[in-house]
């Protein structure tokens, strides 16, 4: 006959349980066999009913001390997050504003568990995660827990790897070792992280581990290898090409473009890798397609504070033409510097103005050098600098026999003002740097 799981639970702990759907574990109906011996407890043919959720299979307990469970289930749908405690509620607990509360991990229930078993599910909802079709196989003795292997397809991609947890210590250890292939980015940062500015399709490779006994902490501890890429995405909320020709429009005095009403960068293709260390994510590889562009440069994110900061630097391989029908031919060819900086769900992507001086200034400068040399060189009759670059002291060289005396030095040129330097350093900053 059915029943009431959260009324028998109620009966035999004086705690309430306090879950996150109170109308949960409401009915519990369903048929099976039974037997009891000397070894323990068996459940065979089981399909029952809990609320919406059919389960059927087997389950087994040992008699033996300490006890151990083993299981073999298969639920056709459930949904976790209404079975688990709420969320904590921010309470003066010596959290600062926008710091997120640390979850404890349950490490006396991971040290009492003692499971061999596998677990089939059609549909689930867990971490605010829609997941379809998971498999895992569990493990757990005495404060160490493997699931592995752990499957699941989500959000038009699979997901496949193992994760562990080593509990017996006075601090916890998780490692994750996972693959995903051809998932929509954006499905899963909606409704696991709530960024919503970022789509496309994922590739990505992730061997990480952490210590620690709370979310938190497992967030500044994480170590690790991180690669990734992504096809056909979107980055919504900054327009690169809009910056770029803002940028473009002050150096040259002239108005600038209108703001577009929704701002957002097509991300043809991009990969990245890096390594992960005390929860600060360091890109030794990064490179992005965007139309008429090539990004390329470093990125570090810092996990626990979801903060982004780049280095870029974008290559025009081509005449960029707008919606709008404008072209920028003087811009193909041309190398630009970016910063990238702010909130993971919301950095500022800006020209970096300060670098393009430094570079332009560096260019114009061996540009000159080099040229001075040249003429010293032809006075004495030597031709144009070496390509190593080393020199025997310029001076003056006497005249031999029938050599004709050294010409006069030429008069010197008037010093260009300030104004012309500042229009020729205009005129520098949207010409590619000259090669190394």
């Amino acid at each position: 006959p059915a029943l009431v799981p959260r009324s028998l639970l109620a009966a035999g702990d004086p705690e309430p349980l306090v879950t996150a759907d109170p109308t949960v574990l409401g009915a519990l109906a369903g048929s099976g066999r039974w037997q009891y011996r000397d070894d323990g407890l068996a459940l065979a043919a089981l399909d029952l009913v809990l609320d919406d959720t059919r389960i059927r299979g087997s389950a087994a307990r040992s008699a033996a001390t300490p006890t151990r469970t083993r299981f073999d289930l298969t639920l056709d749908r459930i949904d976790l997050d209404r079975y688990l405690e709420p969320d904590p509620v921010p309470v003066d607990a010596g959290v600062g504003a926008g710091e997120a509360v640390p979850t404890e991990l349950p490490l006396a229930t991971l040290r009492d568990l003692r499971l061999d078993g596998r677990a089939r599910v059609g549909a689930l909802r867990y971490a605010g995660l829609a997941l379809a079709g998971t498999a895992v196989t569990v493990q757990a003795d005495g404060g160490r827990v493997v699931l592995d292997p752990l499957r699941t397809q989500l959000y038009g991609g699979s997901l496949a790897g193992s994760l562990g947890i080593a509990a017996r210590g006075a601090t916890a250890r998780v490692t994750v070792r996972q693959t995903l292939r051809d998932v929509q980015l954006g499905g899963v940062l909606a409704d696991f992280t709530d960024i919503r500015n970022v789509s496309g399709r994922i590739l990505a490779e992730l061997d990480l581990a952490a210590s620690g006994n709370t979310d938190v902490a497992l967030e500044r501890d994480l170590d690790g290898r991180v690669s990734l890429a992504l096809a056909d995405g979107v980055y919504r909320g900054v327009d690169l090409w809009h910056e770029i020709r803002r940028g473009r429009a002050l150096l040259r005095r002239e108005p600038a473009p209108p703001a577009p009403a929704d701002p957002a960068t097509p991300l043809e293709a991009m990969e990245l890798a890096g390594t992960l260390a005390d929860g600060v994510l360091t890109t030794d590889r990064f490179r992005a397609e965007i139309p008429f562009l090539r990004l390329a440069g470093t990125l570090s994110l810092d996990v626990p504070r979801k903060q982004l900061h780049g280095d870029l630097t974008a290559s025009i391989f081509a005449t960029p033409t707008f919606a709008d029908g404008t072209s920028l031919p003087d811009l193909a060819g041309a190398r630009l510097p970016l910063t990238l900086d702010g909130p993971l769900a919301g950095p500022k992507l800006r020209v970096d103005f300060t670098k393009m001086v430094r570079e332009a200034l560096t260019g114009s400068a061996r540009e000159q050098l080099k040229s001075l040399q040249d003429r010293l060189l032809q006075r004495r009759g030597g031709g144009t600098a070496p390509p190593g670059g080393t020199e025997a002291p310029v001076g003056p060289a006497p005249p031999g026999d029938g050599e004709p005396a050294p010409a006069e030095p030429e008069p010197a040129k008037k010093k260009p003002s300030s104004g012309d330097r500042v229009r020729g350093l205009r005129d520098q900053l949207l010409k590619p740097p000259p090669e190394q």
